[in-house]
């Protein structure tokens, strides 16, 4: 038992030492320059972002949120949209979806053409407990947006919407820009070749330590596999009990490709998205 855990320690050793030259090279590493964005869609029909209906923020407030919104659109080249309201006719989530893409569509929001890249988030506001949500995205956030990270988002902004609307909606368009941004720190990459030849050199050293360590060394002698000065072969069978199968139905998107909560909206054009109560 001493033995392999020598062995063990040795490899444990190589792999921190791998490791901590690897987390230097990343620190040292230059950083990507900034991508640089230009708005190309000259077809939409408004420079307006924040859309109060429901009248929960102050005219202050609309304006900061406009500024950040502005300033946040030029850096990850994507439009942020942002609308309340307070309907009980768009009380439920299909409902909530069908206008936050129509009213994507109609405007033709895209940062890069109309109903390109850019996303917009609808609140609909009608007591605390019955209000809903839904978070429309299209272009590359839809790509970029999976399932998991579209809740996680709505989760986070329904949290405390409620009692401070202005602090959530900072927090929508800061999240969806940290997300969207080249320089994100979810967007470090290291190499394939590089995982595979940490592997390697991991591997053929400890092989080469394990070899060196058994030169020479007799591992079997006359008596190994014979005990009583007799051959023992054991009696060892497979006996087939019963047949027990587990069947699981994995849930797929049969709408092509896309992010989370991928479809086309009644206009025709591709949309991900998901709604949340609060």
């Amino acid at each position: 038992m001493k033995k392999y855990l020598k062995h063990f320690a040795v490899l444990f050793i190589l792999f921190a030492i791998v490791l901590v030259v690897f987390i230097v090279a990343l620190i040292m590493k230059k950083p990507k320059e900034e991508k640089v964005y230009t708005r190309t869609n000259t077809q939409c029909k408004t420079e307006e972002r924040v859309f109060d209906y429901a009248d929960v923020l102050t005219d202050a407030e609309e304006d900061a949120l406009r500024q950040l919104i502005a300033e946040k659109q030029d850096e990850i080249g994507c439009d942020i949209v942002l609308v309340t309201i307070s309907d009980p006719d768009y009380a439920g989530d299909n409902a909530m979806m069908n206008y936050a893409d129509d009213f994507y569509d109609d405007n033709m929001f895209g940062y890069d053409e109309p109903w390109g890249d850019g996303a917009l988030y609808l609140d609909n506001f009608l007591g605390i407990g019955n209000s809903y949500s839904w978070f429309s995205t299209c272009g590359r956030v839809e790509n970029r947006y999976s399932s998991s990270m579209i809740y996680d988002l709505i989760d986070d902004i329904c949290y405390n919407v409620n009692r401070d609307p202005f602090g959530s909606y900072q927090l929508y368009i800061n999240s969806l820009a940290n997300t969207m941004s080249s320089n994100s720190s979810l967007n470090v990459e290291i190499p394939t070749f590089a995982i595979w030849g940490v592997a390697a050199l991991i591997t053929l050293i400890y092989i080469l330590v394990c070899i060196n360590r058994n030169v020479g060394r007799k591992t079997t002698d006359a008596n190994t596999y014979v005990a009583g000065g007799h051959a023992q072969f054991p009696d060892r069978r497979d006996v087939f009990i019963s047949k027990h199968t587990t069947s699981r139905k994995i849930q797929t998107n049969n709408g092509g490709g896309g992010g989370g909560g991928h479809h086309i909206s009644s206009g025709g054009f591709s949309h991900g998205g998901g709604g949340g109560r609060h």
